[in-house]
């Protein structure tokens, strides 16, 4: 079926939606677990690293979308109450998930600590590849990182010039978690699209 989206079926957006019916006989019953995982591993990646409040609220946002979502934590109790759909990873060694994420993956740092942001963001600014770096932060936490960027990890201003930060942008001064989350939704979107 190729149904358009219009005053005929009640609807004014517009578009179309496309329907395939198939009988399903062994083979393809079978194959369709395959094809399910296929399709999610198309997905893009986003990495959260840090289940905190922002981080949770986050991750309950991006999950509604066609995303494939990781939240990544040192704590094992910041990971109790991710979305369904969400995957979680518990490590020690955070930067190495970076490391090892397919390539236009997104990067969105918030954890609780600031030198462990730091490390995270070096890794993930190394990659070429990403899509979108962000981390949630303040002006004098930004001239921080920078300067350790530029001094201690052996970064360049052109390199750090991809890091998006403060996460969600400075327009909007509400700092709610799910405000927060929207705006960056938002962000991640549009690199990935």
């Amino acid at each position: 079926l190729d149904i358009p989206l219009g005053p005929e079926i009640g609807q004014c957006c517009g578009g179309r939606v496309k329907i395939d019916i198939a009988l399903v006989d062994e083979e393809l019953r079978e194959a369709i677990p395959g094809r399910i995982e296929w399709e999610d591993a198309q997905r893009p990646h986003v990495y959260l690293f840090g289940g905190g409040h922002v981080g949770t609220a986050l991750a309950a946002t991006l999950s509604l979308l066609p995303l494939h979502v990781v939240v990544v934590e040192t704590r094992a109790d910041a990971l109790g109450d991710m979305p369904d759909g969400v995957e979680t990873r518990l490590t020690s060694v955070p930067e190495e998930v970076v490391r090892d994420a397919p390539a236009g993956s997104a990067f969105i740092v918030l954890t609780h600590d600031h030198a462990l942001d730091f490390l995270i963001v070096g890794e993930a600014l190394a990659r070429a590849d990403s899509a979108y770096v962000g981390m949630i932060g303040s002006k004098t936490k930004r001239e921080t990182l920078r300067r350790w960027y530029l001094n201690e990890a052996g970064g360049d201003e052109a390199t750090l010039s991809r890091l998006v930060c403060p996460i969600g942008g400075a327009d909007v001064k509400d700092k709610r978690p799910a405000v927060i989350a929207a705006l960056v939704a938002a962000e991640v979107v549009r690199e990935l699209s």
